[in-house]
């Protein structure tokens, strides 16, 4: 049972990682289907799936969404996005790199990781383009990064 436990989830992770890569099915949808999957086949008892999700994050999450679109619709993030640029644009895109990874860090030592990635998520993607010479996959990707270096 613990063998076939240890490969069930080691096989249904890597389908669902390429699934999800190749894009044949969200990973949102895709990671829900195979967490039902560990329930089904006892790899998980009902109990542990739902001790596993911490209402907590889940609310600072849905928070962090609705501030970020409520930060958009206002202009705030317009206005972080110019303010952080004028600071760190002097540098080249290195330098607006480096401000948005201390942004993002320092920001994360106080407020939860995914939280400041929610907030934060339309700042990175206005510093993508002509402008800056930055793609958005750069940009994101430092997000990311940047905002697993601290913990709050």
């Amino acid at each position: 049972k613990k063998s076939f436990s240890m490969v069930f989830v080691v096989v249904s992770t890597l389908l669902m990682i390429v699934l999800s890569a190749v894009g044949v099915i969200d990973i949102a949808i895709v990671s829900a289907l195979v967490a039902c999957l560990f329930v089904l086949y006892g790899v998980l008892t009902w109990e542990q799936a739902l001790q596993s999700v911490k209402a907590d994050v889940l609310l600072v999450i849905a928070a962090a969404f609705g501030l970020g679109n409520a930060m958009q619709e206002t202009g705030l993030t317009d206005a972080i996005s110019s303010s952080l640029l004028s600071v760190f644009e002097i540098a080249g895109p290195l330098g607006v790199l480096l401000g948005l990874f201390f942004t993002t860090a320092l920001l994360s030592s106080v407020i939860a990781n995914t939280a400041v990635c929610a907030l934060l998520f339309p700042v990175a993607l206005s510093f993508s383009g002509e402008s800056t010479g930055l793609s958005a996959q750069a940009c994101l990707t430092v997000l990311m990064v940047a905002s697993s270096t601290c913990f709050a």
